[in-house]
Parts: structure tokens; sequence; C-alpha cells
């Protein structure tokens, strides 16, 4: 998913970065973990269907390869730990 400002966004988070655990967000229906600069940016995927697209796309795709599922994030002292689930779909 293309966010309108998101380089604005990014330029706004880098001075706190050192405080920052990560951006998280959802309703995107694809699975992303990314880190630019030291900021950690991680979505999660949909419960029922995912989408594949990039961000100059047109058009958006149901990716009938990928699974639905979630995302549980241990914040340790130290390190954050992104567990991804994923289950099948039911016939």
């Amino acid at each position: 998913m293309l966010v309108i400002n998101g380089m604005q966004l990014h330029e706004a988070l880098l001075p706190a970065r050192e405080r920052l655990r990560g951006v998280f967000c959802g309703h995107i229906h694809q699975s992303m973990q990314t880190v630019r600069y030291g900021i950690l940016y991680t979505a999660v995927p949909s419960l029922f269907s995912q989408f594949s697209s990039l961000p100059n796309d047109t058009l958006v795709r149901e990716d009938p390869d990928s699974l639905p599922g979630f995302n549980f994030i241990h914040l340790l002292p130290n390190q954050t730990i992104i567990h991804q689930h994923t289950f099948p779909r039911p016939d």
C-alpha cells in the first residue's frame, strides 16, 4: 500500500527512532516487515484474504497462494520479535 505522504511520515519519525519499537499497521491485506534507517515497519496479514499489488499498480489482485493469519509481537527489553501465524483456508 502506498502512503501518499510516506516520506514525510518517515522523516517525522526519524528523530525518535531510538525510542520507537516499530510502526505497526494492518488492514492492507499483506504481510510486510522492513527496517528503514533503524525504524521497523510491519503490517499484519488479513484474517480472510491477501492482495497482491505493488505501490504503483492500478489493479489489485487476490493472492491465492498467501494464507490468512495474524502476528504476535513480543516486546522484549532489547528486542522486538514478530511471530507470524498462518492457517489454511477452510474447504
